[in-house]
């Protein structure tokens, strides 16, 4: 037999608290500063990577065998998501730690506790919520590369054209 309190614990909604979640993560002062570092970082690293792979491809017209080996990928993306991985492993633990520090900080806590919810479910909406706003940090940096939603440079399609080595003859 299912007690009462049981069944108010399936019955309560969880958007209200999900919304509450992410209302506190967007509308605090982690989130805003961590992209605030974050974006000038990756910017930066995009251009010192371009600024990079364009000396190097200007040696690699004169030895062909340097020209097989260079890639974008490895001359441009890799350096860019990396400046985002150490910018997001060193800052982003201040955004998740204040999820639940300020609730504890101001005494929310001891209420959110007294609500219909099981604490399991309440440390899961936060979760859910910590991992919304490193979305909303990934697409940031997903709108400034060349896989992002603006592919108005499209690279042409078919064979290679460029080449850079000695022209063949025969």
């Amino acid at each position: 037999m299912r007690s009462s309190r049981a069944s108010a614990l399936s019955a309560a909604p969880l958007y209200p608290l999900l919304a509450k979640e992410l209302a506190e993560i967007v509308s605090g002062r982690a989130l805003w500063t961590m992209l605030l570092l974050v974006c000038p970082l990756v910017g930066y690293s995009f251009i010192q990577a371009v600024s990079l792979y364009s000396e190097a491809s200007a040696a690699a017209s004169q030895s062909p065998v340097l020209a097989a080996s260079l890639s974008p990928l490895d001359g441009i993306l890799v350096p860019t998501f990396g400046s985002f991985y150490v910018a997001v492993t060193l800052l982003f633990p201040f955004v998740a730690i204040r999820v639940l520090g300020q609730e504890k900080d101001t005494g929310a806590l001891r209420l959110l506790v007294q609500l219909p919810y099981r604490s399991l479910t309440l440390v899961s909406l936060k979760l859910v919520a910590v991992l919304a706003a490193w979305v909303l940090v990934s697409n940031e940096r997903a709108a400034y590369t060349p896989s992002g939603p603006n592919r108005s440079a499209a690279p042409p399609r078919g064979p290679r054209s460029i080449r850079l080595g000695p022209k063949r003859t025969g």
